[in-house]
């Protein structure tokens, strides 16, 4: 558990990944802030690239959720960097879990939106905070262009993504985003 973290401070771990492949990473953290974000290295590389998930309020710095992303590790020994991009926020504990790559249910944790499966083939379940129902959902490439929008009216939806092609996309509503992966 590690408290009052600052802009740009920065830990180091050694990890062992037993098998190369995808992997939810879950980093459990706790903020008063509205916009804080951390960024993941192994080996000096970013993770996240360009896409760091973005950790969400909690109302109290011992209160915990669960922000996740769905990266590629290769098997062996790196060092694992977290970063912070902001100040303001605990860290509790960092797992990695190997990601599901069928249909099976692989809910991203967040605060605001929950997506699943991911990654997704031909449907793509939304379920969000009900203080988001009547915003506007879209999903966009990792160019930011905009593939689809609509209304969301309940706390869940369905998108059919069959006509997408592989790649990472990435589902926004209002101010909270997800990245989501599509695989034929």
């Amino acid at each position: 558990d590690v408290g009052w973290i600052y802009k740009n401070e920065w830990m180091e771990y050694l990890v062992d990944v037993q098998k190369t492949g995808a992997y939810q990473v879950d980093l459990r953290t706790a903020t008063l802030e509205n916009a804080s974000s951390a960024d993941l290295y192994i080996d000096n590389v970013n993770l996240f690239a360009s896409n760091t998930p973005l950790i969400p309020f909690t109302g109290a710095f011992q209160t915990y959720t669960n922000t996740s992303a769905v990266v590629q590790l290769n098997a062996g020994k790196h060092i694992l960097k977290v970063k912070a991009n902001s100040s303001g926020f605990n860290l509790n504990k960092i797992t990695f879990s190997e990601s599901l790559t069928t249909n099976v249910a692989n809910i991203f944790s967040s605060y605001e939106i929950q997506t699943y499966p991911n990654p997704a083939k031909n449907e793509l379940n939304i379920k969000i905070n009900p203080s988001l129902i009547s915003s506007n959902v879209s999903i966009k490439n990792n160019l930011g262009q905009e593939l689809y929008s609509t209304s969301i009216n309940t706390e869940s939806m369905s998108i059919d993504v069959s006509n997408f092609g592989d790649g990472i996309y990435f589902i926004q509503v209002e101010n909270s985003v997800q990245k989501i992966m599509i695989v034929r």
